[in-house]
């Protein structure tokens, strides 16, 4: 980038594509490049609508054929479908979304266009497969990736070096605190074993539920932190790793801090767009939620336990939103003048604790798969 900054993305893209073909093989390059030309082909047209529904189609069409046969083809046996088929399908739900930010920044006129197709096509393929955040995550916007390419790269310095070594030592560290756990304690082998989880005591159940949840935020921890603290020393502003679940307990919240990637494409390409073509009302705020979490569903996997942690995240959600408006209620207000402050906390603390117990639910659907989230439920409630 600082010295040969014309070629800077050429360079990015074959670098990162001859990575990932390293990583996955050259009929896996070749299958992930189907949906790159075909949504690159359907931003040309400039509407977001058909933007949005080849994206989700495509979405939707890939355990169908010809796209399933083309993946089983490649990965013909039950290893190469666990790994790098897994990979594979990873990075390419990861590559549709960045699609769709590449697509709506140009039709939105947020991202001045290249000048030709094949350098569009180029800035598409740098920013699709882009190391170290390509596999790994977490998103980032298209335009937060080309400015990147626009800006002077810092200049090298001791700071610069040990800023960079004690941020991969950090995420390191917490790699083999998330190794070491997993051989220490076995709630994720658990979940593969429902008869051994119907068996434990409430407390102990609910332990396994909360090391579940810290396991979960630890290993994102790792990931996200990891390839977001190379990006940026690469000059690409990633959002960090995720906020400690362990401290969050509202809903907005988690969305808004534990993915922060997510939640920024979320707000940029679809609340918001939506909700401005809707009158201000609290209705259509929730409508414009519900699309989201419709997004949500899809782009996860349409399978039932993420249909289950998608809803229950979204009334979660919608809950809260009422309460909020509830608490701004002039007769509300007048309650909690009459009350001390530490009872306002209390009231506040009772209050969500509904909430609290949904969201734990819903997190544990989302962990464990419908059988070992039903468990839970039947227990606990």
């Amino acid at each position: 980038k600082k010295h040969l900054p014309r070629h800077s993305v050429l360079f990015s893209a074959v670098y990162s594509v001859m990575v990932t073909w390293a990583l996955l093989g050259g009929w896996a390059i070749l299958y992930i490049y189907v949906c790159i030309f075909v949504m690159f082909g359907v931003h040309l047209l400039n509407s977001a609508i058909l933007v949005w529904a080849v994206s989700i189609s495509y979405i939707l069409l890939l355990n169908t054929f010809p796209l399933r046969d083309f993946k089983d083809w490649i990965f013909p046996d039950h290893e190469g479908q666990m790994h790098e088929g897994y990979l594979t399908s990873v990075l390419l739900a990861w590559i549709n979304a960045r699609c769709v930010s590449f697509s709506l920044d140009r039709i939105w006129g947020r991202v001045e266009r290249e000048e030709s197709k094949l350098e569009g096509l180029t800035m598409l393929s740098a920013y699709s497969f882009y190391l170290p955040l390509g596999i790994m995550g977490p998103l980032v916007t298209s335009k937060t990736f080309k400015m990147s390419f626009q800006l002077d790269p810092p200049p090298l310095s001791l700071k610069l070096v040990w800023e960079s070594l004690f941020g991969v030592a950090r995420y390191l560290l917490w790699l083999v605190v998330t190794d070491v756990t997993s051989y220490v304690t076995f709630q994720q082998a658990f979940t593969y074993h429902p008869n051994i989880v119907s068996s434990l005591s409430l407390w102990a159940l609910c332990g396994m539920g909360y090391a579940m949840g810290q396991f979960f935020h630890l290993k994102y921890v790792v990931m996200y932190g990891m390839s977001s603290h190379l990006a940026r020393v690469d000059g690409v502003k990633a959002h960090g790793h995720p906020a400690c679940i362990g401290r969050v307990h509202l809903y907005s919240d988690m969305w808004r801090h534990f993915d922060s990637g997510l939640y920024e494409f979320m707000r940029d390409y679809i609340y918001l767009p939506v909700i401005s073509l809707l009158p201000a009302s609290l209705f259509f705020k929730l409508l414009g939620s519900a699309i989201c979490f419709s997004f949500v569903y899809v782009w996860h996997g349409t399978m039932d336990f993420v249909l289950i942690w998608s809803l229950l995240n979204f009334l979660g959600i919608t809950l809260e939103g009422v309460a909020r408006a509830v608490a701004s209620h002039p007769t509300y207000l007048s309650l909690e003048e009459r009350l001390t402050p530490e009872m306002v906390r209390r009231l506040h603390a009772l209050l969500a604790s509904p909430l609290l117990v949904m969201s734990s639910l819903s997190n544990f659907y989302f962990f464990a798969g419908s059988t070992v989230g039903h468990i839970f439920v039947r227990r606990i409630i």
